[in-house]
């Protein structure tokens, strides 16, 4: 790392509420591991963020001092984007909080949740929301990739059941709460909680089965209009450092 020194680690770690990990720490490995056990990539720094003001922290540091960023929700990309060589991770697998409003049908989720986090206090509530099929995959990358799961059928995408976000873009944190605003999310990939909406009865859930019986086909009048005003939102990002994608 070019021009980081101890002394700029030691004052980055006294930034942070949740710890920084360098290569020799005892939690550094577990942290800086991902799901797909061929991806070998060593960090610099990890970051393990407890919350909005460590994630800012975080790239405020690797904004100034050059390094490439990557974020890990579940870890589970293939390609393994949640990681990466000499630069800055920031690990959001402590972040795992889920706040579900019964009455509003809402459920509010941390970066680091994995979908077994969200259906556990969810289901408390008899309700249930459109997510994936592995309970150990990560919500966050999950839904910047669309999520197909046992409920999409019936209640469409996870990104279609996407609420709000809060976004933490350069320093400051965005509130996301539109489908044009949300569309910002997929292109920078760093979203601190996701609100999902609605959540549904939890015995709307669907069996597994090798040959279900195929709904209708679903009305997509109004979809072209809606995929040329999300890329028209992302063509208005504009990020100072390239980062990775949530995985």
């Amino acid at each position: 790392m070019v021009g980081v020194n101890q002394k700029s680690i030691d004052e980055l770690r006294a930034r942070l509420r949740g710890p920084l990990l360098v290569p020799g720490d005892s939690e550094y490995e577990t942290s800086r591991t991902v799901w797909n056990a061929m991806i070998d990539r060593r960090p610099a720094l990890v970051a393990r963020c407890l919350g909005i003001a460590d994630v800012a922290t975080g790239l405020r540091f690797a904004r100034e001092y050059g390094l490439p960023v990557s974020i890990k929700g579940g870890g589970h990309n293939v390609a393994g984007l949640a990681t990466c060589d000499e630069g800055l991770m920031l690990d959001m697998s402590l972040m795992r909080g889920v706040w579900v409003d019964p009455q509003a049908r809402t459920a509010r989720a941390q970066a680091g949740c994995l979908l077994g986090d969200v259906d556990r206090e969810t289901q408390v509530h008899g309700l249930a929301t459109a997510l994936g099929f592995i309970s150990n995959t990560g919500i966050a990358g999950l839904t910047l990739g669309g999520g197909f799961g046992y409920l999409t059928r019936r209640s469409g995408w996870t990104s279609d059941n996407l609420s709000a976000v809060d976004l933490v873009r350069g320093y400051a944190l965005v509130a996301c709460n539109d489908e044009a605003e949300r569309a910002v999310v997929g292109a920078v990939g760093l979203g601190s909680d996701l609100v999902a909406e609605p959540l549904h009865p939890a015995s709307e859930r669907l069996p597994v089965s090798l040959a279900p019986e195929m709904d209708p086909v679903p009305d997509l009048t109004g979809r072209p209009q809606r995929i040329a005003h999300i890329q028209q939102a992302v063509e208005n990002v504009h990020i100072g450092h390239p980062l990775k994608i949530l995985a």
